[in-house]
Protein backbone atom coordinates (compact mmCIF):
# COMPACT_ATOMS: atom_id res chain seq x y z
CA UNK A 1 0.00 0.00 0.00
CA UNK A 2 1.30 3.93 0.01
CA UNK A 3 0.85 4.32 3.62
CA UNK A 4 3.47 5.75 5.24
CA UNK A 5 2.02 4.34 9.02
CA UNK A 6 0.86 2.06 10.76
CA UNK A 7 -0.27 1.43 14.46
CA UNK A 8 -0.77 -1.82 16.22
CA UNK A 9 -4.99 -1.44 17.12
CA UNK A 10 -5.22 -1.50 13.09
CA UNK A 11 -4.20 -4.95 12.97
CA UNK A 12 -5.83 -5.51 16.02
CA UNK A 13 -3.52 -5.67 18.51
CA UNK A 14 -3.83 -3.94 21.63
CA UNK A 15 -0.09 -2.70 22.04
CA UNK A 16 1.00 0.63 21.68
CA UNK A 17 3.20 -0.13 18.71
CA UNK A 18 3.51 2.35 15.57
CA UNK A 19 5.52 2.01 12.59
CA UNK A 20 6.72 4.79 10.74
CA UNK A 21 8.18 4.83 7.52
CA UNK A 22 8.00 8.55 6.13
CA UNK A 23 10.49 8.31 2.88
CA UNK A 24 7.30 7.79 0.23
CA UNK A 25 6.51 11.64 1.05
CA UNK A 26 9.76 13.15 1.07
CA UNK A 27 9.38 14.41 -2.66
CA UNK A 28 6.96 17.16 -1.00
CA UNK A 29 7.98 16.96 3.03
CA UNK A 30 11.87 16.96 3.04
CA UNK A 31 11.98 16.33 6.77
CA UNK A 32 10.52 12.44 6.22
CA UNK A 33 13.17 11.93 3.51
CA UNK A 34 14.80 8.64 5.18
CA UNK A 35 13.06 8.88 8.51
CA UNK A 36 11.65 5.11 9.92
CA UNK A 37 10.87 4.81 13.22
CA UNK A 38 9.48 1.78 15.64
CA UNK A 39 7.57 3.60 18.49
CA UNK A 40 7.07 2.00 21.66
CA UNK A 41 5.26 3.31 23.98
CA UNK A 42 5.25 6.38 22.15
CA UNK A 43 4.54 9.84 23.82
CA UNK A 44 3.76 13.00 22.05
CA UNK A 45 3.72 16.43 23.33
CA UNK A 46 2.37 18.72 21.52
CA UNK A 47 4.16 22.12 21.38
CA UNK A 48 3.11 25.93 19.96
CA UNK A 49 2.79 26.45 16.86
CA UNK A 50 0.70 27.45 14.05
CA UNK A 51 -2.28 24.95 13.21
CA UNK A 52 -2.22 23.91 9.40
CA UNK A 53 -4.39 22.30 7.67
CA UNK A 54 -3.70 19.39 5.51
CA UNK A 55 -5.41 16.75 3.66
CA UNK A 56 -5.03 13.17 5.38
CA UNK A 57 -6.02 9.67 4.75
CA UNK A 58 -5.45 6.22 6.36
CA UNK A 59 -5.27 2.69 5.55
CA UNK A 60 -7.94 1.91 7.97
CA UNK A 61 -10.48 4.08 5.46
CA UNK A 62 -9.58 3.24 1.69
CA UNK A 63 -10.66 6.05 -0.68
CA UNK A 64 -11.15 8.45 1.99
CA UNK A 65 -9.70 11.48 2.45
CA UNK A 66 -10.18 15.06 4.57
CA UNK A 67 -8.77 17.89 5.39
CA UNK A 68 -7.60 17.90 9.16
CA UNK A 69 -5.92 20.77 11.20
CA UNK A 70 -3.25 20.29 13.16
CA UNK A 71 -0.22 21.92 14.88
CA UNK A 72 2.83 20.47 13.48
CA UNK A 73 5.85 21.00 15.76
CA UNK A 74 5.64 18.19 18.84
CA UNK A 75 7.68 16.91 20.95
CA UNK A 76 8.43 13.12 20.86
CA UNK A 77 9.26 10.59 23.94
CA UNK A 78 9.36 6.87 22.58
CA UNK A 79 11.16 3.27 23.11
CA UNK A 80 12.37 1.54 19.68
CA UNK A 81 12.50 -1.32 18.62
CA UNK A 82 16.07 -2.22 20.87
CA UNK A 83 14.46 -0.81 24.02
CA UNK A 84 16.44 2.56 23.84
CA UNK A 85 14.79 5.70 24.84
CA UNK A 86 14.56 8.44 22.32
CA UNK A 87 13.59 12.26 22.69
CA UNK A 88 13.19 14.51 19.80
CA UNK A 89 11.18 17.63 18.47
CA UNK A 90 9.51 17.16 15.14
CA UNK A 91 8.15 19.15 12.76
CA UNK A 92 6.36 19.49 10.00
CA UNK A 93 4.67 16.97 8.40
CA UNK A 94 6.62 14.10 9.88
CA UNK A 95 4.87 16.14 12.67
CA UNK A 96 1.37 15.13 11.47
CA UNK A 97 1.93 11.62 10.50
CA UNK A 98 3.31 11.00 14.01
CA UNK A 99 0.26 12.42 15.61
CA UNK A 100 -1.61 10.42 13.11
CA UNK A 101 -0.30 7.02 14.13
CA UNK A 102 -0.44 8.04 17.98
CA UNK A 103 -3.87 8.76 17.49
CA UNK A 104 -4.62 5.26 16.72
CA UNK A 105 -2.81 3.90 20.47
CA UNK A 106 -6.00 6.30 21.64
CA UNK A 107 -8.67 4.76 19.84
CA UNK A 108 -9.04 7.88 17.97
CA UNK A 109 -8.74 7.94 13.95
CA UNK A 110 -8.05 11.56 11.72
CA UNK A 111 -12.13 11.77 10.71
CA UNK A 112 -11.97 12.20 14.75
CA UNK A 113 -10.72 15.69 14.13
CA UNK A 114 -13.02 17.12 11.25
CA UNK A 115 -16.31 18.83 11.82
CA UNK A 116 -19.58 17.59 12.24
CA UNK A 117 -20.68 19.43 9.16
CA UNK A 118 -17.87 17.00 6.86
CA UNK A 119 -18.71 14.21 8.80
CA UNK A 120 -22.27 14.45 8.09
CA UNK A 121 -21.12 14.72 4.48
CA UNK A 122 -18.94 11.55 4.12
CA UNK A 123 -21.38 9.07 6.07
CA UNK A 124 -22.17 7.76 2.92
CA UNK A 125 -18.29 6.76 2.35
CA UNK A 126 -17.69 5.54 5.68
CA UNK A 127 -20.79 3.35 5.63
CA UNK A 128 -19.81 1.85 2.62
CA UNK A 129 -16.15 1.19 3.80
CA UNK A 130 -17.97 -0.27 7.11
CA UNK A 131 -20.23 -2.66 5.03
CA UNK A 132 -17.29 -3.89 3.12
CA UNK A 133 -18.13 -2.25 -0.09
CA UNK A 134 -15.13 -0.07 -0.30
CA UNK A 135 -12.22 -2.34 -1.93
CA UNK A 136 -8.22 -1.64 -1.80
CA UNK A 137 -5.44 -3.56 -2.25
CA UNK A 138 -4.42 -4.88 0.73
CA UNK A 139 -6.32 -7.18 3.34
CA UNK A 140 -8.87 -5.26 5.37
CA UNK A 141 -10.85 -7.19 8.37
CA UNK A 142 -14.26 -5.38 8.46
CA UNK A 143 -16.00 -5.60 12.34
CA UNK A 144 -19.15 -7.54 11.94
CA UNK A 145 -21.90 -5.39 12.54
CA UNK A 146 -23.43 -5.58 16.45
Amino acid sequence: SDGVGLAAPQIGRNDRIVVIDSNAVAEHFPECADRKFTLINPEVEVLDGETITRDEGCLSLPDLSEAVPRIEHIRLKWVDENFEPHEEEITGFLARIVQHECDHLEGKMYIDHISPIRKQLIKGKLNRIVTGKTRCDYPVRYAPKK
